[in-house]
């Protein structure tokens, strides 16, 4: 399983052809991410269904972390 968190506009672009790749070789990916700039619709443009999960949380794993795991 991996899970990647999308937080900002070009994590979108950085992460999307590892996310193929990953679906490619067998494994489930989860994608989550929070309305912040563009994030959500560039999600969206490309087809990568993620996560909606609370808001944005700055650069503290925890919080993001808390927010997965108790709006999942």
């Amino acid at each position: 399983n991996i899970w990647i968190d999308i937080v900002n506009s070009p994590h979108v672009l950085f992460f999307r052809p590892l996310i193929n790749e990953y679906i490619e070789m067998g494994h489930n990916v989860t994608v989550t991410a929070r309305k912040f700039g563009k994030t959500t619709s560039l999600l969206d443009s490309f087809a990568i269904p993620y996560k909606l999960v609370g808001s944005h949380k700055g650069s503290n794993f925890i919080n993001k972390f808390k927010d997965f795991i108790f709006k999942a």
